[in-house]
């Protein structure tokens, strides 16, 4: 697993070490994941707070609250410094309002009662996107700097609000489930997203896949393309509970350059038009013939949805013929934010 570098060789633990550095220097903080949960528990205040209250429940029903969940990055334990906020919202099942009244509501709560978040152009900021199978309310913020602890840094985030999609909450603990598992994952997908970003081969922008399908593939690996396999395939419930743990992480891998070796290998021989991409034992056998998308990356809870479906053969192809010399560029990126990370410190002797 040695990688030469303009002749510096750099050998596998070497490699490792890397990988453990930029996760560690990249990976989400305490205060990361206390300021969205502020601003998650104030939008779910003001939905349940006087004039938004749901009704009195029908005899026999206890009285309801709408919930906001934290899902995607933040939630399943593979988020970032530099992750946005996921939102969604589960509503009263006797709830009056429709959805497209949700939506109107949520939006007018952003724009002029949170207090926690700040928008640059308020009117603009809250709006509902049509491309999505679920209602969804995207805004761009900064948190209010009196929300932010002192000496920690202000970025701007994007949110994605969405309703009626308890699937992604079941989803983030999922995965949650696979990150404690074995935490090496986190470590390889950070390397992995930061190749992708830089290849060109990451977001649904430019017609690839977003965090969640990435995730995914790199879940399927570590359950099949592993020697024995590193994570299991599970049997999901309607609701995700914990599943015993298996035992992981010792086997004959010692370090993670060979893991992230192996990832690229793998797909890069993977029969993408042939096999599903399936991370439970939903179906049997868990890979499946497919005829109608050139690849195919299961929803764990909703197998019938494809995660990469606005993928085309010629971006299929694209990701092909990247994953073929995956590693190297991988392990440059990543030396190259190292050494970028490493710029910024003050040694004093």
């Amino acid at each position: 697993m040695a990688v030469f570098i303009q002749n510096f060789q750099l050998s596998a633990a070497t490699v490792s070490s890397l990988m453990s550095f930029y996760y560690q220097a990249n990976k989400q903080t305490e205060e990361d994941c206390r300021l969205k949960q502020s601003i998650r528990s104030e939008i779910e205040n003001i939905l349940n707070s006087v004039g938004f209250r749901p009704p009195v429940p029908p005899p026999g029903e206890e009285q309801q609250r709408f919930l906001v969940h934290i899902t995607g990055s933040t939630a399943d334990g593979f988020g970032l410094s530099d992750s946005d906020l996921n939102l969604t919202l589960v509503r009263p099942s006797f709830q009056a309002l429709g959805e497209d009244q949700i939506v109107l509501l949520i939006q007018y709560i952003i724009i002029h009662n949170c207090v926690n978040i700040q928008l640059k152009h308020p009117s603009n900021e809250a709006r509902s996107s049509p491309e999505s199978h679920v209602p969804i309310v995207c805004f761009n913020f900064t948190p209010n700097p009196a929300s932010v602890t002192p000496g920690s840094p202000i970025r701007q985030m994007c949110c994605d609000f969405s309703i009626r999609s308890e699937t992604t909450i079941n989803n983030a603990r999922l995965l949650a489930w696979f990150a404690r598992a074995d935490p090496r994952a986190l470590v390889l997908f950070t390397a992995i997203k930061k190749w992708a970003t830089s290849k060109g081969v990451y977001g649904t922008q430019g017609g690839y896949l977003n965090s969640f399908p990435w995730k995914l593939l790199l879940i399927h690996y570590l359950q099949q393309g592993c020697t024995p396999a590193l994570l299991p395939k599970v049997a999901l419930t309607p609701v995700f509970r914990e599943v015993p743990r298996m035992e992981v992480g010792t086997y004959q891998y010692t370090n993670m350059a060979e893991l992230l070796s192996g990832f690229f290998e793998y797909y890069s021989r993977f029969r993408f038009g042939t096999l599903r991409i399936s991370t439970t034992n939903s179906y049997q056998p868990a890979q499946r013939l497919i005829d109608t998308f050139p690849m195919y990356i299961e929803d764990p809870y909703d197998p019938e949805v494809n995660c990469a479906r606005a993928l085309t053969m010629q971006t299929v192809n694209q990701l092909r013929n990247a994953f073929a010399n995956g590693y190297g560029e991988a392990v440059l990126v990543v030396l190259r934010e190292v050494l970028s990370n490493l710029s910024h410190i003050s040694f004093s002797g």
